[in-house]
């Protein structure tokens, strides 16, 4: 509501973060409530035209929150070395990143590291073979 009325001003960012938590908690139920609803209706139009719409199909909405990028990738940094999450699966939570970008990025990580596979060359080049 203070965005509308204005009258919250020279707040620290710490005070700015706690006016909006009760904002973003509340955009958040929103889009939990209306993010279901639309996967609701889109298996029930995907029935009625006799389209298969797959069980893991999703609403996602884009990240609008006041974070700054450098918080983003510290938390997502965080999550990927204390909790040992695959970093692959932190990519699409990156702000401004598409599901290309992270399709693409996938694909490339698949190909593997281009030192890595030299480094396999050489190995299996200095490798004796088994004998048998």
């Amino acid at each position: 509501m203070h965005e509308l009325l204005g009258d919250l001003v020279n707040l620290s960012a710490e005070a700015l973060a706690a006016a909006e938590s009760g904002h973003e908690r509340k955009v958040g139920e929103r889009k939990t409530l209306l993010g279901e609803s639309h996967e609701q209706t889109l298996r029930l139009v995907g029935a009625l035209v006799g389209e298969t719409v797959p069980d893991d199909a999703q609403v996602i909405w884009r990240d609008t929150s006041a974070r700054t990028f450098a918080a983003t990738v510290d938390g997502l940094g965080k999550l990927a070395s204390l909790l040992q999450i695959p970093p692959e699966f932190l990519w699409e939570k990156i702000p401004g990143v598409t599901q290309q970008d992270v399709d693409e990025w996938k694909a490339a990580r698949a190909t593997g590291d281009s030192f890595q596979q030299l480094a396999e060359i050489l190995n299996r080049q200095t490798t004796p073979p088994p004998t048998q």
